[in-house]
């Protein structure tokens, strides 16, 4: 039997392998070097797709243009490629042998589950959720599979399906551990992250420069072209700036498409936005771990502090 090919299309989820060489610092790899689930965000053919590919900390990170292999193909020489996942494969293989058997009668065992198939509706009705809020990827994951086990827990002694692969990438993941036991330990939570947000700002390079030149704050004696082409480059540079409750700012920015006419100024904002986010998560981690390590006053250290003597742990007492 022929490899079936499978026509990609927004919203469906692959699995990607990165280039060992490339990538912005921000992407947070597998220490074991597993591909990454990724949800297609746009189709250019049936080998050639856009993709906001989730990291190892569930981060989201444009990649465009990313080969497609189909089952069967040949892998790229740089490693730099998405595939399909197997239950994928193999759900695309029974549906190739039903529909060359559609004369005979088609076999119980060749058609989706109730569960797969509200496992896909979940997945593809996600997409846009994800794709706008991909800080709230593990949230949005959980809530779905706690959907799929309450409506549908699966047939006792059957393999459990690759549910969720966004966050779950494998049986043995490590990371499913981390989300059962986060509900009871501290933690930093995108509640805590949008408690913090005072306003965002957004602006690109060219905004700022055509700005300063009109200030007369640029530094340097370099003046716009005519044209306008020489501001054109900048117009493709994202900038975010979130300012925080006690007056702390922090920045994101988006270097945008390497092909200008992919472009998009709309993705640009949200990557941008998701770097600013992301090192908020950094200040509000350590902030979390210096309060968990600063020491508990006992009320004997108390009782010695309004006396004026030493504590009980004092070496000089």
């Amino acid at each position: 039997m022929t490899n079936p090919i499978i026509k990609p299309t927004v919203g469906r989820v692959v699995l990607f392998h990165p280039c060992e060489r490339t990538g912005e610092a921000s992407f947070v790899r597998h220490p074991d070097g597993q591909p990454y689930a990724a949800i297609i965000a746009r189709v250019w053919s049936d080998s050639v797709v856009n993709l906001s590919v989730m990291d190892a900390n569930g981060n989201a990170h444009s990649r465009t243009s990313v080969p497609l292999v189909q089952d069967g193909d040949s892998c790229p020489a740089n490693g730099y490629y998405c595939e399909w996942m197997p239950y994928q494969k193999g759900q695309a293989a029974k549906t190739e042998a039903a529909e060359k058997n559609a004369s005979t009668a088609p076999s119980t065992d060749s058609e989706p589950s109730q569960r797969e198939r509200l496992e896909y509706a979940l997945v593809s009705g996600a997409a846009s959720c994800l794709a706008e809020q991909p800080h709230q990827a593990r949230q949005i994951a959980a809530g779905m599979k706690i959907v799929l086990d309450a409506l549908h827990p699966g047939e006792a002694g059957a393999p459990a399906p690759i549910t969720l692969p966004v966050i779950d990438p494998g049986p043995d993941s490590l990371e499913r551990e981390i989300q059962t036991k986060a509900s009871s330990a501290p933690r930093v939570t995108p509640a805590d992250i949008e408690a913090e947000i005072v306003s965002k700002h957004y602006f690109t390079g060219a905004d700022g420069r055509y700005g300063a030149i009109l200030n007369e704050t640029y530094v340097g004696t370099e003046l716009p072209r005519d044209d306008g082409g020489d501001l054109e480059p900048l117009e493709q540079v994202t900038f975010c700036v979130l300012v925080l409750r006690n007056g702390t700012k922090v920045a994101g920015i988006n270097y945008g498409a390497i092909d200008h006419a992919q472009h998009s100024a709309e993705r640009g904002r949200q990557e941008a936005y998701t770097q600013a986010v992301d090192k908020v998560y950094e200040l509000l981690g350590f902030r979390l771990r210096d309060d968990l390590a600063r020491p508990v006053l006992t009320d004997a250290d108390a009782a010695a502090d309004l006396a004026g003597t030493p504590r009980s742990d004092n070496p000089s007492a």
